[in-house]
């Protein structure tokens, strides 16, 4: 609301490495960017959680399949939402058909 994104982009750059940062938070925090209209900002936190997090599959791949796609980046995406797909947890099955919407969409060139 301010108009000061530099100087709270730098502020979360140190509060997502901090130990009571969790994979989930970093994922939101992501999505928030990509509300923000912040893409590639939003792609680099994404690869970020993907890097430390690399247990945490199907979310980490969600939010870089959602990051490459606000980027224009098809391709990466549709990698990613199908390695989401792959590793979707039991908890994400009933939203299985809205991912797979999601990979149509690109491979349509939406």
């Amino acid at each position: 609301a301010l108009k000061r994104t530099g100087e709270a982009n730098a502020i979360m750059d140190k509060a997502i490495k901090l130990p009571s940062a969790t994979m989930q938070s970093i994922h939101q925090y992501g999505r928030a960017l990509l509300a923000a209209g912040q893409n590639q900002k939003a792609l680099e936190v994404f690869q970020y959680n993907f890097k430390t997090h690399p247990n945490e599959k199907f979310t980490t791949y969600v939010g870089l399949a959602r990051g490459y796609a606000a980027n224009g980046n098809k391709k990466e995406a549709i990698k990613h939402w199908e390695l989401a797909i792959k590793n979707i947890p039991e908890n994400q099955k009933p939203n299985q058909a809205l991912y797979e919407a999601e990979v149509k969409k690109l491979k349509e060139g939406q």
